[in-house]
């Protein structure tokens, strides 16, 4: 990108009311993250940080306009540039009250760009050089890039027509974006109430594997959170696999179901005997029209994994992904960063949820488990990705997995 002498985002986005390019975008972004960083240490928060706010000089430095240092948050300034980033990728109309996630906008912006944005506007990230350096390994990580065949895996969830509600699962992670009354809305919200009930029918059952069946699982983008080895990819047997969970709060017994999604009971079990799980503690509750609880991160952030992915199973494949389905109450469920992104995150749903069959899954929780998970969710959440959603304030821990 060429720039005339000294120039405005703003004014950049006049010229490309589309957006610019998501490597333009993460670099002003990025220069803009110094400056902002710089100032929070010198305890100056900006407070209308914007496109607007953004002076970029030819030799691609970015000042920031109106610095003055006014009362507040310096969240509520990372928060914003996770807006502005929004704005400058896909321009100010597209990214007014956000409603899907930018690279169903925009197909030019890589997918892994999405829950980087999520999570800003959720206030997921602690500073603003956090939200470069994540803006920008995910930048790199989708080139060379090629729009993906078929929509991103957001989980629908909203039961008013009027009001659409999409959940990002990242690395596992949940954010809900809002459109249509809420129009004027210009961040991602978690609103949710627990009134609405789900009205589509459950997905269809699967279809029985008969026989072994080998599996792939490719190295992933990031290392394994834990050391682990890849499980083994021949002749993986199909049938039901006993495991029990045991917590702080109490037992969760799990029944995997190989007839199904033979090759995610393959990874899940492999990392149970491994001991991947032992010790990890569920890092994220939902308790609104999403109810879930999900685990199995070493990291406790959303973003760790076993170091490899593998292939989406039942519901998933052949199945129309804008068309939600209920993940009924006691489902097992692979969490997931996008299509074939499966690692060593899942959720247990604890309350029929509203999504679209993006999620793989895997098995069922017995009444036990279902009674220690909602113990859990009447605890509440921190609601630190916003009202309902965020950490549990009854932590859980999962001490130990054992497969019989």
């Amino acid at each position: 990108m060429t720039l005339p002498p000294d120039i405005t985002a703003a004014e950049l986005l006049a010229r490309h009311p589309s957006g610019l390019a998501a490597s333009d975008a993460v670099e002003i972004v990025a220069r803009a993250a110094e400056r902002l960083d710089a100032a929070h240490r010198a305890g100056v928060v900006h407070g209308t940080v914007t496109p607007a706010a953004l002076l970029i000089h030819p030799d691609r430095s970015v000042e920031l306009l109106g610095l003055a240092g006014v009362p507040g948050d310096p969240r509520a300034d990372v928060a914003a540039l996770g807006r502005t980033l929004a704005e400058l990728l896909l321009g100010p109309a597209a990214a007014q009250g956000l409603s899907a996630p930018p690279s169903r906008l925009n197909p030019n912006v890589p997918p892994a760009l999405d829950a980087v944005v999520g999570r800003a506007l959720g206030g997921g990230f602690g500073s603003a050089g956090e939200l470069a350096a994540a803006a920008t390994a995910a930048l790199h990580s989708q080139m060379p890039y090629r729009p993906p065949a078929g929509p991103p895996k957001w989980l629908l969830i909203g039961v008013p027509i009027v009001v659409v509600c999409l959940v990002l699962l990242i690395g596992g992670g949940y954010l809900l974006y809002r459109s249509g009354s809420d129009s004027g809305a210009t961040e991602a919200t978690a609103t949710s109430t627990d009134t609405a009930t789900p009205t589509a029918p459950p997905p269809p059952s699967p279809k029985p594997v008969t026989g072994p069946v080998n599996c792939t699982y490719p190295s992933g983008p990031n290392p394994a959170s834990k050391p682990v080895a890849a499980p083994p990819t021949d002749h993986i047997p199909s049938g039901t696999v006993r495991i029990d969970l045991t917590t702080n709060q109490g037992p969760i017994g799990l029944t995997l179901d190989a007839g199904a999604s033979p090759c995610t009971v393959n990874s899940f079990v492999h990392l149970a005997r491994s001991g991947f799980y032992d010790g990890t503690s569920c890092h994220r509750l939902t308790t609104g029209e999403l109810r879930v609880l999900q685990c199995g991160d070493p990291s406790r952030n959303g973003t760790g994994g076993p170091g490899y992915q593998f292939a989406d199973e039942y519901p998933v494949i052949g199945a129309d992904t804008k068309m939600p389905v209920t993940y009924q109450r006691g489902k097992l469920a692979m969490a997931n960063a996008g299509p074939n992104t499966n690692g060593s995150q899942f959720f247990i749903v604890y309350g029929d949820s509203l999504l679209p069959p993006s999620y793989t899954i895997f098995g069922t929780v017995d009444a036990a488990g279902l009674a220690t998970v909602d113990k859990v969710a009447a605890a509440g959440t921190d609601d630190v990705n916003g009202p309902g959603d965020g950490h549990p304030k009854l932590p859980i821990t999962l001490q130990s997995a054992q497969p019989h």
